[in-house]
């Protein structure tokens, strides 16, 4: 992404891989939270929102496409960028212990 005076600006930070079996449990996570995101925009109960951020989180830790889409969307949005960076290696870290 180029900002001002054609400086780069580094979008997404790429984590190591997770190991395969993890990388499928994540990738089952993910759209199991975006079903229920989706489940959620029509039933009154739930958040469907939530769920669509926290699978959309959890995609973006399978797929480096997925994070940089998102970095890329979320960098016009400083706050919610720097929360969703936090988040997403508070998440690898987790699954790679």
């Amino acid at each position: 992404m180029v900002t001002g005076k054609g400086k780069r600006k580094r979008v997404g930070r790429k984590l190591p891989e997770l190991p395969f079996p993890r990388k499928v449990a994540v990738i089952f996570l993910a759209w199991f939270f975006i079903l229920l995101g989706i489940i959620g925009s029509i039933l009154p109960i739930l958040q469907g929102w939530i769920f669509f951020a926290i699978g959309l989180v959890l995609f973006s830790l399978s797929s480096e496409k997925i994070n940089v889409l998102l970095s890329k969307i979320l960098i016009r949005w400083p706050k919610f960028y720097k929360r969703y960076s936090r988040l997403r290696t508070k998440i690898h870290a987790w699954l790679s212990r």
